[in-house]
């Protein structure tokens, strides 16, 4: 019995310290903390990137700051992922407003191309909302420099090229190939 437990305490020895990690991500998710209340959302992104590393269950809170990261930079469909983490950690029910939200404000979006078209994505109503401005504009870059986007928008009217099509919340994804006969412009409205 004495080596049982001689061996068990030389294991815990070798073993790396599971207080030591989560102790690094209370560090981390401090730093975050800190950075969202300057707004500082690129810092809060690195910092969630460094979480990731870490490759330990995360709070609520951890997943709900990166998803604000990742709104704030327009990356909604990144946003809407780190939410759903949010409500599978155990403190989850903290995250149901914003997915709430999010499922009543976006859309999910596939738009095929060729970067050497350049594309314009257009909406018929820029949102005010910052998120969702954002949102618009990350998939309009997207779409102008590699041709194609695959993600999420708010909801709205939309159009590339000579297509017109609509983001609804709750709708069915909207899949846009668009052929060399698009490049004019947007006549929609």
């Amino acid at each position: 019995m004495h080596r049982l437990v001689a061996g068990s305490l030389l294991l815990l020895a070798l073993t790396p310290d599971a207080d030591a990690t989560s102790s690094r991500a209370r560090q981390i998710i401090q730093a975050m903390e800190k950075q969202a209340e300057s707004n500082a959302w690129e810092g809060v992104e690195g910092q969630y990137d460094r979480l990731a590393e870490l490759d330990e269950a995360l709070p609520a809170n951890a997943h709900l700051l990166g998803a604000r990261a990742a709104a704030a930079q327009g990356h909604a469909q990144q946003r809407w992922e780190r939410l759903q983490l949010a409500i599978g950690a155990e403190d989850g029910a903290v995250a149901q407003p914003e997915v709430d939200a999010m499922a009543s404000d976006y859309g999910s979006v596939t738009i095929k191309g060729k970067p050497a078209w350049h594309s314009t994505l257009n909406i018929q109503t820029r949102p005010f909302a910052t998120d969702k401005a954002a949102a618009f504009d990350y998939a309009a870059r997207r779409l102008k420099g590699a041709g194609s986007f695959s993600g999420m928008l708010p909801v709205g009217q939309y159009c590339v090229g000579t297509q017109a099509f609509e983001v609804g919340a709750g709708a069915e994804p909207v899949s846009i190939k668009l052929t060399g006969k698009d490049l004019k412009a947007c006549s929609a409205w």
